[in-house]
Parts: structure tokens; sequence; C-alpha cells
């Protein structure tokens, strides 16, 4: 499909909205053909629910990508898609499509904070992945404990919250069984775990709960540069909290570090800038469209990347007789 094309190209080089908006596009016409047609049978509403997921997916990783107001605005636009989705697979009693895209569902509540309409639709993962069903998946089902850890550490509700992470640890199963992809979850329960820990006063469990979390993604940060951050951060509070400076002013500085060489954060202070490197989106990853000059690694990690690029081809173009630059 000529969407999905644009949507890989997009991912290859992501500074250029054009080539997201453009997919966007071409998603659009295509859910307006199946709509049209769909009231032929069951097998065109699948289609369209397919679309519709596409389009929750685009949107959603434009806005892990995005920051400012475009942030909030990108996850409410994937946040109706996929309720969209959601609501014409249950049209068409595709229970399984159902279960298989609340995650994503999830996801945007978590982000726009509607701890409620969370709680209900991580509910909803948990029952519909129920082992009973033939389409359970423990994967999902664990995500959707998962989501209850999360309002729990929110509302610090400390027990509650283990007993969320114990639940989603027994739907993953045991670690050396545990799958690749699966691998950013068990750290983030990990994680999490730590946080509780802390706060229930075991110390010693807490530590020994983000070192395994920190193991489990220090070789491949790509797959989750936030998650990484957020294992360091912890890390660095545990060090610090217990009177270890030197310690956690070096798990700052390795922060800083991540920050940078994932575009998360313009200004990294003292330590060397490394070479910007791409966050895994899940996806395939499309070839690099052409880039006009180089950018330093603080300007692409502001976000201004873009603005930069057309300011230069502009300078570049023979054509403008005067350029006004303020600022």
């Amino acid at each position: 499909m000529e969407g999905r094309a644009g949507w890989l190209e997009w991912v290859g080089d992501r500074d250029n909205t054009d080539l997201a908006d453009r997919a966007d596009r071409v998603y659009r016409r295509a859910l307006a053909l199946w709509a049209e047609t769909a009231r032929e049978g069951a097998e065109l509403w699948r289609r369209v629910g397919a679309v519709q997921g596409w389009l929750a997916e685009l949107w959603r990783a434009r806005a892990k990508l995005a920051r400012g107001d475009r942030h909030w605005n990108y996850w409410q636009v994937a946040l109706e898609w996929f309720e969209q989705a959601i609501q014409t697979f249950r049209d068409a009693n595709e229970t399984s499509a159902v279960a298989a895209r609340l995650k994503g569902l999830n996801d945007c509540l978590y982000q726009l904070q509607r701890w409620e309409a969370l709680r209900g639709s991580a509910q909803q993962i948990i029952e519909l992945n129920d082992p009973k069903y033939p389409w359970s998946n423990p994967f999902l089902r664990a995500q959707g404990f998962g989501s209850l850890v999360k309002i729990c550490l929110v509302d610090k509700d400390w027990q509650l919250a283990e007993d969320n992470i114990n639940r989603a640890f027994e739907c993953l199963g045991s670690h050396d069984s545990l799958r690749p992809e699966h691998s950013n979850l068990w750290a983030w329960l990990m994680l999490s775990r730590s946080k509780v820990m802390w706060a229930l006063g075991n110390t010693a469990q807490a530590f020994e709960d983000i070192e395994s979390a920190y193991r489990e993604v220090e070789a491949e940060p790509e797959n989750g540069p936030r998650l990484v951050v957020a294992i360091l951060n912890q890390a660095r509070t545990l060090f610090y909290e217990s009177g270890n400076f030197e310690e956690a002013f070096k798990l700052k500085r390795s922060r800083r570090s991540i920050e940078q060489q994932f575009r998360l954060k313009a200004f990294v202070g003292a330590g060397q800038v490394r070479a910007v490197r791409r966050e895994r989106l899940g996806l395939d990853e499309g070839r690099t469209g052409e880039k006009v000059g180089a950018i330093a690694e603080e300007i692409e990690a502001s976000g201004r990347a873009e603005d930069l690029r057309e300011l230069m081809l502009r300078l570049e173009n023979t054509e403008t007789r005067l350029t006004v630059i303020c600022g």
C-alpha cells in the first residue's frame, strides 16, 4: 500500500513531516474507499478497522517524536483513531483484533493522563486475554497489568502496585524463556518494582531490581531510550538518597549522554557529545532521505533541524534576494 510505503519512508527520515502527512492522506483515501463498500461484507469491515489501526499507529509514532503542543495533539489524534478501530472491530465481532489494539489505546490514555479510562481499558485487556480464550496473548495480558501498575504508581498505592507487577511477571513466564521483543516490558516491570521496594523500605531489593532492569536494556538502548533514561534516573535517585553522590553523578552523566544521542534533550551539560542515534519505533526502518548539509547534534536534539534545513535551502537559492533572521 502506498500509505504504508510513505510511513516507512518517513521512519527513515523523521524530520521530513511531508512524508508523514503524505502517508496520512493516503491512508485516509483508502479508508474512505473501504468505508463506501464495507456494507458488502464483514471482510471489508475488517479492512476498514485495519486502516484505522494503521492511522492510529502512525500518529502514535509521530507523538513519540513530537515536542511541545504537537506532542499532546498527536496523542489525541492517535487516541481517536484507536477508538474508531476498536469500535469497528467490535461491530464486526473481531474480539481478538479488539484485544490487540487496546494496548495502543492504553498508551494514549496514559500519555493524556486519563486514569479512569485507562483503568477500564486495562481491565478489558486482561479479561480479553484470559487463558480460557483461544486468542489469548500472555504478553498483552501482562501489558494490561502493567497499565494498572502505572495507575498505582500515580496513586502511590505501593502494595497494589506490587501485586499487579507480580501478576504481570506470571504472564511473561521465566526470564530464561523471555522473547526479545518482550524484554522492554520485563525491564520496565523491574524498574517499577524498584520504585515500589524503595517506597516500602526494602532498599536491597530496590537496588537489585534496578540493576536487573539496566542489564536488560543496556546492550540495545535504541529499542527504548526513554526507558533507559527512566532506569538511569531511578538508579541515580537510589544512590543519591543512599549518600553515594559520586555514583549518582556518574549515572546523571550517563543519562544525559543517552538523552543527547537519541535527541531527547538539547542541552546535555558536561560530557562528550556523541553521534545522534535513532529510536526504533517497532517498524522496518525505511530508506533515509537526502540531507542538506551537516547539522550539529545539539540542533538536531532541539527539534529545530527541519527549520534549519529550510533556512539553508533558502540561502542556497539564488532567487532569494533578501533573508531576514531574527533572534
